[in-house]
């Protein structure tokens, strides 16, 4: 559950506790950015889940949204940062798949020119 009415009526004593209640309050936020990006694209209205993958996941959403919502160089900046980390990801990805089939086939007896 990511919805919590009694989140802000919570206070915590401790640095645990206020800890916990900024991480659910920021997930909050992320999830609900997320949604009104969904919701702000007819493809998104219809399938939430989908176009949420489609854009990078919910954090990538999160910052797709306040970009959209303020345009300010801090979002535009993010949103490039969570491309690049998405590519890197890709890429190293690409890259052990591309060595686990190359070590299988000469395993096999058969080189790749």
């Amino acid at each position: 559950m990511f919805f919590d009415p009694n989140l802000d009526s919570f206070s915590p004593a401790d640095e645990a506790g206020k800890a916990d209640k900024s991480r659910r309050q920021k997930a909050l936020s992320t999830y609900g950015a997320a949604l009104e990006l969904s919701a702000s694209d007819e493809k998104g209205a219809k399938n939430v889940a989908a176009f949420i993958e489609e854009n990078g996941g919910i954090e990538a959403s999160r910052i797709k949204w306040k970009g959209i919502q303020d345009g300010s160089e801090e979002a535009q900046k993010a949103e490039a940062k969570a491309k690049e980390t998405r590519q890197k990801t890709f890429d190293t990805g690409l890259a052990a798949l591309k060595a686990a089939k190359t070590a299988s086939l000469r395993h096999l007896g058969i080189t790749l020119r």
